[in-house]
């Protein structure tokens, strides 16, 4: 009776024993199942969050390009009106013309331009009269095709030739002269918006002392 007790103790202390081994196995293995859990929970969280964020960036950039083109547009818009509009010297521009090519009074020039764009001739207009009030001598264009305007200022001669924008061209044997004369005249061209240049000599006409004032096509 007495051994049958110790036996029984034994092996309900063994049992015991691995029961609590088991449970002890078996907490650990829940809390590392849980702590597993709660690892890859914030994991995902985190690896979602970044895609949110780099998805959130995205649209901000794409937003920002549509923006920049939209803005380009609209400044292209506006650059395309004010090219389109045509050539004008109003008074108080032509006063600043005046007054930058006055100290070459006495400067002669004759002037050319195509005969197909109308937007040249209206402008020519405006500086043909505007020069002489300088001092400056109007000749006519001598050499190559020539043409009259009827009714317009001083009933000269032109000469017929193709260029782009307001061109100024000096004869070689004159250039050294010329020269200061041709750059005030484009330097205040340009100052009130018109696009002009010296070029090289490339024309038809046989006015070797005068400097050649040609105008084409806006670009």
């Amino acid at each position: 009776m007495w051994l049958f007790s110790e036996m029984s103790l034994e092996r309900v202390s063994f049992f015991s024993g691995i029961a609590n081994a088991v449970f002890l196995v078996s907490l650990v293995v829940g809390v590392a199942a849980m702590y597993f859990v709660f690892v890859t929970a914030g994991i995902k969280e985190r690896h979602w969050d970044e895609l949110r964020r780099q998805s959130d960036e995205q649209i901000a950039a794409s937003n920002e390009r549509a923006a920049a083109a939209e803005s380009k547009a609209a400044e292209a818009e506006l650059e395309l009106i004010e090219f389109r509009k045509p050539r004008h010297v109003d008074a108080e521009q032509a006063e600043l013309i005046i007054q930058r090519i006055k100290p070459f009074a006495g400067a002669k020039y004759d002037v050319g331009h195509s005969l197909d764009d109308r937007e040249s001739m209206d402008f020519l207009w405006n500086p043909e009269p505007i020069l002489p009030k300088a001092g400056w001598v109007h000749i006519d264009w001598d050499g190559g095709y020539v043409f009259t305007k009827p009714n317009w200022p001083g009933d000269h001669v032109y000469g017929r030739i193709g260029v782009i924008n307001v061109s100024i061209e000096i004869h070689p044997q004159s250039h050294d002269k010329l020269l200061p004369v041709a750059e005030a005249l484009v330097g205040v061209l340009n100052e009130i918006g018109i696009a002009a240049t010296v070029a090289a000599f490339n024309n038809s006409s046989t006015n070797t002392d005068a400097i050649h004032l040609l105008v084409g096509q806006k670009r």
